[in-house]
């Protein structure tokens, strides 16, 4: 068992092994960029445009990279006698010492020529070396002078798919509901002495775990007799008192302004949340009208 230098640290020391395994994770298999097998144009030579190549070695240690950044020319063998036809393919091969034992460090574009048959001649394959990634087959047909594009399939993999993968793109969230805004008035008039609740107000629903603040404020007014009142706002279901005013002194047959309250809290998806105003008072002929602001925040 060996455990490498991980790459690239600063005065590593490493085997060009470990950047064809880096190689290999991002191009497992062969690709290519480019490459493209043309007729050379009259006689029996094809090009092969400049372009990239990766492809796992001979030796399974990794994949290589390679690179060629002009137009090469390719020399075809003859054809064979009219009435029998020649398959041969080109073939792209980067060698090197540590890949197949060989002499050569370098990248050659080579034929693997096909034994002539009568038509339709068959290819070659099992000519092509291991590690050598085939980029196209040459059909020779008997007699011919010359190649033409009909003559040529392209069998370049996985063409123009050399970029550096994306990395990957993390799910989408859904995104936040807004903040919600509003008020509720809880007015109500001609109120005698005594306690009695108001009407019942409901606050929006919620589609996410949110924080809840309110505001409890307006104004009243006394009628004659009236000195005292206090108010209570409260959640209907499950009962609980919110916010609760005390006692409030003020001359009778005026109109005051309510002190202004403030609660928060949580409110949840599922939970109603509906509030009413107890109010207790004295005298005859009194006013109330208070306004419950609220500011619904999602978490």
């Amino acid at each position: 068992m060996t455990r490498y230098t991980p790459l690239w640290l600063q005065a590593g020391d490493y085997p060009a092994l470990l950047d064809r395994q880096l190689i290999a994770a991002l191009y497992p298999d062969a690709r290519t960029l480019g490459l493209a097998v043309k007729p050379a144009g009259a006689g029996m030579d094809v090009t092969v445009d400049p372009g990239t190549l990766a492809t796992p070695t001979a030796n399974a240690t990794g994949s290589v990279l390679a690179y060629s950044d002009a137009l090469e020319t390719v020399g075809i063998q003859p054809a064979p006698p009219t009435g029998t036809d020649r398959m041969d393919i080109v073939y792209a091969y980067p060698r090197g010492a540590d890949l197949d034992g060989g002499t050569f460090n370098d990248l050659v574009f080579l034929v693997a020529q096909g034994t002539e048959s009568p038509p339709p001649a068959q290819a070659p394959t099992a000519s092509v070396p291991p590690g050598a990634v085939a980029l196209a087959a040459l059909t020779i047909h008997g007699g011919a002078a010359s190649i033409t594009a009909a003559d040529i399939s392209d069998w370049r993999p996985k063409v123009g798919q050399l970029a550096v993968p994306a990395p990957a793109v993390p799910p989408a969230y859904p995104p936040k509901p807004p903040v919600i805004v509003g008020n509720q008035d809880h007015a109500r008039g001609s109120l005698n002495a005594g306690t009695s609740d108001g009407g019942v107000r409901a606050l929006p629903a919620v589609q996410v775990p949110s924080t809840l603040l309110i505001i409890l404020g307006g104004n009243h007014g006394y009628g004659a007799g009236a000195s005292s009142s206090s108010y209570t706002l409260k959640r209907q279901t499950p009962a609980a008192n919110l916010i609760g005013s005390g006692t409030i002194n003020v001359p009778a047959a005026m109109t005051h302004a309510l002190p202004t309250f403030f609660w928060t809290g949580d409110i949840n998806p599922g939970e109603v949340w509906n509030l009413f105003i107890t109010v207790t008072i004295g005298g005859s002929n009194n006013y109330f009208s208070p306004k419950v602001g609220y500011v619904i925040t999602p978490k």
